[in-house]
C-alpha cells in the first residue's frame, strides 16, 4: 500500500492526475467485488478529495514548465516605463495558493538581468512558505506575512517586486516592506493591471509594449505554478496520511 502512495504522488506531481482517478475507481469495483466494503469506501473517499483538488484549487494537469529563453527574442523590456531608473539586476515575484484558507501557501521566484537585456529565471534562488499565522482565506494578510518574512533572511536583495494580485495585496506587501526602499508593483490577472504605489489609477500591461507584458506575465505565471505545485503537494501528502 505504501509503495502504491508512493506511485500515486509520482503521477499526480507529473500531471497524471486523471490516471490515478481512474485506478482508483477501478480498484473500488474490485474492492466491492471482493466484498471488501471497509476498503471501498477508504477508496472512495481518496476519490472524492483528490476531485476536490482538481475541481477547486484549479490544479493544472500538465507537466510544469519554465518560460521560454526566447520568449523575448524580438525586444528587451525597458522598466524605466513603469518610473523605475534602470532595469533591475533581480526581480522577485510572490504568489499566494491556498483552497478556503486551507494548506495555505506562498512561493517566492527570481528573475534575473541576462547581458542581452532579457531575463532568466534562477531556480536556485526559488524559495516557498507555509503560512503560519493566518486563519482563513485573507490573501492579503498571507502576502504580508510571506513578505515579512522573506525580509528576515539573508537573501540577496531585489532591486523590484512584484506581486500578484491589485491594490490590496499590493498594500499589505508594501506596509511589511517596513519603509525598505525597494521597488513594487503588483499585477492582477483580470486585464494584466500593473499597480504602482505612486499612482492611483493602474497602468494596463499592454500599454507598456509586449516585452513588458509577456515579462511580467511570465513571471506571474512561473510564481503561480511555484505556489501551486507546493500546495497541491501538501494536499496530496495529507490526504494519503
Amino acid at each position: 500500500q505504501y509503495l502504491n502512495n508512493i506511485r500515486a504522488i509520482k503521477s499526480i506531481l507529473s500531471g497524471k492526475s486523471k490516471s490515478v482517478l481512474n485506478e482508483l475507481k477501478k480498484e473500488i469495483k474490485r474492492e466491492i467485488k471482493s466484498q471488501n466494503f471497509e476498503r471501498a469506501h477508504e477508496i472512495k473517499k481518496q476519490i472524492e478529495s483528490f476531485e476536490s483538488i482538481l475541481a477547486h484549487a484549479k490544479v493544472i494537469d500538465e507537466k510544469p514548465g519554465l518560460p521560454s529563453p526566447s520568449i523575448f527574442k524580438d525586444s528587451t523590456p525597458d522598466l524605466r516605463l513603469i518610473g523605475l531608473k534602470k532595469n533591475p539586476e533581480r526581480i522577485e515575484t510572490y504568489d499566494i495558493s491556498n483552497f478556503q484558507g486551507d494548506e495555505a501557501v506562498g512561493s517566492m521566484v527570481v528573475f534575473e538581468l541576462q547581458p542581452d537585456g532579457n531575463y532568466m529565471p534562477n531556480k536556485n534562488e526559488y524559495r516557498k512558505f507555509k503560512i503560519k499565522t493566518v486563519s482563513g482565506a485573507n490573501d492579503t494578510a498571507m502576502m504580508a506575512e510571506v513578505i515579512s518574512r522573506r525580509f528576515k533572511n539573508n537573501w540577496p536583495l531585489p532591486q523590484l517586486i512584484v506581486v500578484d494580485g491589485g491594490k490590496g495585496q499590493l498594500n499589505a506587501a508594501l506596509k511589511a516592506l517596513d519603509e525598505r526602499k525597494i521597488n513594487i508593483v503588483s499585477l492582477a490577472k483580470r486585464l494584466e493591471e500593473i499597480y504602482i504605489p505612486a499612482k492611483k489609477e493602474p497602468i494596463l500591461a499592454q500599454s507598456l509594449g509586449n516585452s513588458i507584458k509577456h515579462l511580467f506575465m511570465s513571471i506571474r505565471d512561473e510564481a503561480h505554478r511555484f505556489a501551486v505545485s507546493y500546495h497541491r503537494k501538501l494536499r496530496i501528502d495529507r490526504i494519503l496520511k
